[in-house]
């Protein structure tokens, strides 16, 4: 009959208490880094109050007034080619 072992009795292990030691102290940090003004970073919506939309930054660059002069022509271009087609077939 073979014997039977009894456990044998380890030391505490510490690194359990010393990960949630870890864990509390980065919710700690967490919550007082916010009252230092370097750690907050402000997030910026067009269209806020100083920030202005993408419509407002392309019309003050002219971009959008290009864009739009370029359209217009490609539909004078258009309305060009369509008259002269109608004149071909009433001739």
């Amino acid at each position: 009959m073979p014997e039977e072992t009894e456990p044998q009795e380890r030391p505490p292990s510490f690194s359990a208490p010393l990960l949630a030691a870890l864990r509390q102290g980065a919710k700690e940090l967490a919550q007082v880094l916010p009252a230092f003004p370097e750690s907050v970073r402000v997030v910026e919506e067009p269209g806020m109050m100083g920030v202005p939309t993408q419509y407002a930054v392309n019309n003050q660059m002219g971009i959008g007034r290009d864009f739009d002069n370029m359209l217009d022509g490609y539909a004078a271009r258009g309305q060009d080619r369509e008259q002269s087609q109608e004149k071909e077939m009433e001739r």
